[in-house]
């Protein structure tokens, strides 16, 4: 594909700028904050507790559930103190609670976490396959509708 081919998608987010680079930059600037806030804290709150934002001096710090929103509301100060050489000075600290994302949902037995695809993106891919002259690609796009259609299907 030469130069101009594709190109890696942690190679492009290391390199983005404008809003996308600014936003990249704050979610690291936040994991970082919460390392030194999990360093901080006893052990099982830390896993329970994130650093969310900050703005205008007020740090955002989220719990699991409202009893870990309970403790760490004790322990305000250290949590300031933790997370000030990440983000600066911290005026205010409110702890929020929000649950933790849900894990992925299990698919089907025996697919050993494959998407599965109906019969029509079979089709679709198939169709797309056949328009394609680079055979490598050809190839794999019908490997995918194979794949898509499910078993014992023909591509």
């Amino acid at each position: 594909m030469g130069a101009r081919g594709p190109k890696r998608l942690g190679g492009l987010l290391a390199h983005a700028s404008g809003d996308l680079g600014r936003l990249i930059e704050e979610s690291r600037r936040l994991a970082r904050a919460t390392e030194l806030l999990c360093a901080r804290l006893p052990a099982p709150l830390r896993e329970h507790s994130r650093v969310a934002g900050l703005a205008g001096g007020v740090l955002v710090i989220q719990a699991d559930s409202a009893a870990w929103a309970s403790r760490l509301r004790f322990v305000t100060r250290e949590v300031a103190e933790a997370v000030a050489p990440v983000l600066g000075r911290v005026t205010r600290v409110r702890v929020a609670v929000a649950s933790p994302a849900p894990p992925p949902p299990a698919g089907p037995p025996g697919l050993s976490g494959r998407a599965v695809l109906g019969e029509e993106p079979a089709r679709t891919l198939s169709q797309a396959a056949g328009g394609v002259t680079d055979p490598a690609l050809q190839e794999a796009l019908r490997r995918l509708a194979r794949r898509a259609a499910g078993p014992g299907a023909k591509g």
